[in-house]
């Protein structure tokens, strides 16, 4: 009886299995990018150096450092503040305090401040989940196309 069970669930599982080992693989493959956005303002007045006014791409101790203008940052026109991210590519996420050092270097003798910061990792254990759901849903759509097949409609 089970295995009568399990023979007619073998697409389901060989799928489930096959989705959870690609999405392993995958998960293992990965290199560990992170992106740490970093936001800071400064009032419209200020003079401040290229790598801070405009969309410019920095590299520093073999981390880049892009400074992105943020459109979200033209309602604080009013408020006579400009705000603007920094992306930040490295190899982890970086904590807040190094962060905050790091910022503090690019931007010495300028007056900017610091207001947020936030990380994103693009190695997750997501993927591996990802995976596994699509190799289940793929077994259990072939399962079923394959039951539709063999079955034959009953008629009364």
């Amino acid at each position: 009886m089970k295995s009568i069970h399990l023979k007619s669930r073998a697409f389901v599982l060989a799928g489930l299995i096959f989705g959870f080992i690609a999405g392993a693989i995958l998960y293992l493959t990965e290199s560990p990018e992170a992106t740490n956005w970093l936001v800071y303002e400064y009032e419209m007045g200020t003079e401040l150096p290229d790598h801070l006014s405009a969309d410019t791409l920095i590299k520093k101790d073999g981390i880049f450092f892009r400074n992105a203008i943020s459109s979200y940052a033209d309602t604080l026109k009013e408020s006579n503040i400009k705000r603007h991210d920094i992306k930040i590519y490295s190899d982890r996420c970086i904590p807040v305090p190094e962060l905050k050092e790091q910022f503090n270097e690019l931007s010495e003798g300028y007056d900017v401040s610091y207001v947020s910061s936030k990380c994103t990792s693009s190695k997750s254990l997501l993927t591996i989940f990802k995976y596994t759901l699509i190799g289940l849903f793929l077994g259990a759509l072939i399962q079923f196309l394959l039951n539709l097949r063999r079955k034959e409609p009953k008629t009364d």
